[in-house]
Order: structure tokens, then C-alpha cells, then sequence
């Protein structure tokens, strides 16, 4: 997994992550995101703006994986699965918090938010005609990205967290520049399109589509 610049953009590569590394794949293109449907025609009903969040990765870990907790009476075997943290104790601020991938099939130990979308302008869907898959182009109009992950976290990992499921984790590359960000993954076009919709607060129905076939 990498963020690549191409023709001014930071791509931002979505993958299936496990703990010995992370790998890409578009066979399950089809799968929804937990929170938000994807259909088979695009609603004209307006999405809910979900949260924004970019976070960097302390650990990854398969949902099934038995994790060791010390503490109390001994230590117990339990799966990453039963130490999600809640909805109700998740902050922004928090200096950790395991959250789910949008599948529920890893685990992920994020940090605190570095950026959140409350910098980001607009949102659309766009084709990328190298990986064949539909992704969600993001503007920030601010430098936030910028100075707080591209400059000085580089070589390290972050979460895109969507309402609160991590949708994509890249290795932030040296030399990046720019205020726009395309997020690549499975992404069917109208689940791109719930994505962007659910980023803005707006129908999926209204949300700019570019290129595709």
C-alpha cells in the first residue's frame, strides 16, 4: 500500500489489512460499506454526513485473532473483535481506539485524529483507469493534510476512518503536495458515490460523477 502523487493527487490506496502487511483486491467490489448501502440505483434521498477522520496505525490485527488481556485475576485469551471500542467512547482526541474495517474482517489500533473533514470542500467520484475501480476524489481547502501528515509522517501508516470504520490505510510517500486526495478501493460507482454523499451531507443523486465506461 502506498500514496502516490499522479498529475497533482495523493491517491489514497484502500486495502484489506492484516497484521503482516496489507494487500489490495477488487473481487469483492460489490461488498457494502457497513454504514452506508450501496445500491443498485443511486438515491435521491440525502445522506446523513458521517464523520471524517484521518488516523495513524498503531496495529493491525485479523477480527478471529486471539489477543492476550493481562489485567484483573490473570490474563484471557479474546479476540480483537470483543475490544472495539464503543460508539459511545469513541473521540476524535482519543490516543487509541480499535476499530473495525469496513468488512469486520481486521482490527485496527488507530491514534488520535490527525485531520478530520471538517476541512474538506468537496467530493467526487472519479474512475481510476489504472486499478479499474471506482474511488472518491476529496479537496481539502486547507494545507491540514499537508502539515500535519504528508510532511512529517512520512513513511508511516494511516487510516481513513468513515463513521467510524477504517475504509482505507496508506504509507504516507515523500514529497507530496496538493489539496486533493483520491481515496481507492473496492468501490462499486454508487458505493463510491454513498461515500462521497455521506462525506458531504448531501444526496448520492447530486454527487459528480467523472469518467468510467
Amino acid at each position: 500500500m502506498r500514496v502516490a502523487e499522479r498529475a497533482g493527487l495523493v491517491v489514497l490506496v484502500a486495502a484489506t489489512l492484516f497484521a503482516a502487511g496489507c494487500s489490495s483486491s477488487s473481487k469483492d467490489a460489490s461488498t457494502p460499506l457497513p454504514t452506508v448501502a450501496t445500491p443498485s440505483t443511486v438515491s435521491s434521498a440525502v445522506s446523513p454526513k458521517l464523520s471524517l477522520e484521518f488516523r495513524p496505525v498503531k496495529a493491525v490485527v485479523s477480527a478471529k485473532a486471539p489477543i492476550k488481556v493481562v489485567g484483573g485475576s490473570g490474563s484471557t485469551s479474546r479476540t480483537c473483535a470483543t475490544l472495539i471500542t464503543p460508539a459511545s467512547a469513541r473521540k476524535p482526541s482519543n490516543a487509541s481506539e480499535m476499530l473495525f474495517d469496513r468488512r469486520r474482517a481486521y482490527c485496527y489500533l488507530v491514534g488520535p485524529t490527525l485531520v478530520s473533514g471538517s476541512s474538506v470542500d468537496s467530493a467526487t467520484v472519479v474512475y481510476d483507469t489504472k486499478t479499474g475501480s471506482w474511488g472518491v476524489n476529496v479537496h481539502f481547502d486547507d494545507d491540514a493534510f499537508l502539515t500535519k501528515i504528508a510532511r512529517p509522517l512520512v513513511n508511516q501508516r494511516i487510516a481513513v476512518v468513515l463513521a467510524g470504520f477504517v475504509q482505507a490505510v496508506a504509507t504516507i510517500n515523500p514529497g507530496l503536495t496538493g489539496h486533493t486526495f483520491v481515496i481507492l478501493g473496492s468501490f462499486t460507482q454508487n458505493g463510491a458515490a454513498d461515500v462521497a454523499a455521506a462525506i458531504l451531507g448531501v444526496a448520492p443523486s447530486t454527487v459528480h460523477v467523472a469518467g468510467g465506461s
